[in-house]
């Protein structure tokens, strides 16, 4: 009985930290908007901005489902990870390390939070949390397809950089 109980409170304190995380990824994403200057990735990361309003809003059933709130994350360690990568991408004058940073970064941030995802997936399994197991796999599904279409932008970039005959002194 005790294990259910720290793996319960291990499933609800990593719930509240990816509810935090996602509302930071969104704080990132508004402000990677300012800077775009691309179409492919600007459209992405409007797509990305939708992908990451829907698993907060996923995670808020789950907290609704299992009576607790997602006000207490405070995404600390996530901001600490990721601020500085974003700091050289405010910087980076050259458009195209620009873009190309600023894909790396979201490939980052997805799968950072695949991981802790995949593992909440595994919790709500064990506990036998029925409802927030789907609704977490729904989660995954999505960020997956997001993440693959990032790195199909990425392939289109390389391409288009060939092409342009940018290459590496």
């Amino acid at each position: 009985m005790k294990n259910a109980i720290n793996l319960e409170n291990l499933f609800i304190n990593d719930i509240r930290e990816l509810y935090a995380y996602e509302t930071i990824t969104q704080e990132y994403l508004n402000k990677i908007s300012d800077i775009i200057k691309y179409e492919p990735l600007n459209f992405l990361i409007k797509v990305y901005r939708e992908d990451t309003e829907l698993s907060k809003r996923r995670l808020d059933k789950i907290g609704n489902l299992r009576d607790f709130s997602l006000k207490n994350g405070n995404g600390n360690m996530f901001k600490n990870l990721f601020d500085e990568d974003f700091a050289k991408i405010e910087n980076e004058s050259d458009l195209v390390i620009r873009h190309i940073s600023i894909i790396s970064f979201i490939e980052k941030l997805i799968n950072y939070k695949l991981a802790i995802y995949r593992m909440i997936s595994v919790y709500s399994t064990i506990l036998g949390f029925e409802k927030p197991v789907r609704l977490i796999e729904e989660i995954i599904e999505e960020k997956v397809k997001t993440f693959c279409e990032f790195l199909y932008l990425t392939e289109d970039m390389s391409d288009h950089l060939k092409s342009s005959g940018i290459t590496q002194n």
